[in-house]
């Protein structure tokens, strides 16, 4: 992140920050635009609070590098997204588009980055400037591992992330739709079943089906 004075990061801010003022000039995309600015800020105050700390305790910065992960996964393909909605805009305008529905799509489809998953930004943000103390505050055993805490951090997302995984690892229909969960029962048992295995090693727990 630091390196050549942090040269790259800074080329990616310039890069969003010059569509996105592109795109504010177009109505139908300006909404977008203006979501996508403030999670780059958000991206920006990160970037400036690791270079402002890292130095000065180097865990600060391992305790909210996987969340700078995320938060930087967000404000990328939300570039990507604002391109394609530009796209989008275009070959609407042009009045010769094939498939309008499809293109409409794309349009609603950003829409929907922008308010579920631009939105996540600041929370992003405020688990990696506010939340490192929690992340080290656990002292580690002799063998550099910290003791699992009651039911641990965020463990429904983890499981949930796994099993998609899993299921996509194993190729399996992992889809629900409109067929309802009951149609992939036995789909979503194998799943859990595997998941249930992989982290019974994980854990060094011998695993026993309880089915």
């Amino acid at each position: 992140l630091a390196q050549n004075g942090g040269r790259a990061i800074q080329t990616f801010f310039k890069v969003v920050g010059e569509e996105v003022a592109a795109a504010k000039s177009k109505p139908e995309l300006a909404s977008f635009a203006e979501a996508l600015e403030k999670a780059n800020g958000q991206l920006q105050a990160a970037t400036m609070w690791f270079m402002a700390n890292g130095m000065q305790n180097p865990n600060q910065v391992g305790a909210g590098a996987y969340s700078y992960m995320q938060l930087t996964g967000i404000v990328a393909i939300g570039l990507m997204w604002l391109r394609m909605a530009d796209a989008a805009v275009t070959a609407l305008a042009s009045g010769e588009a094939e498939d309008k529905a499809f293109l409409e799509a794309k349009l609603v489809t950003a829409r929907f980055y922008a308010e579920h998953i631009l939105s996540r930004a600041g929370g992003t943000r405020d688990a990696i400037v506010e939340g490192a103390a929690s992340v080290t505050a656990l002292a580690l055993d002799a063998n550099g591992h910290a003791p699992l805490a009651g039911g641990g951090v965020a463990v429904d997302d983890v499981f949930q992330h796994l099993a998609i995984g899993i299921a996509g690892h194993h190729r399996l229909d992992w889809g629900v739709g409109r067929q309802g969960l009951e149609s992939r029962a036995v789909e979503i048992d194998h799943v859990l079943h595997l998941l249930a295995q992989g982290l019974g090693r994980q854990l060094g727990v011998a695993h026993a089906t309880a089915r």
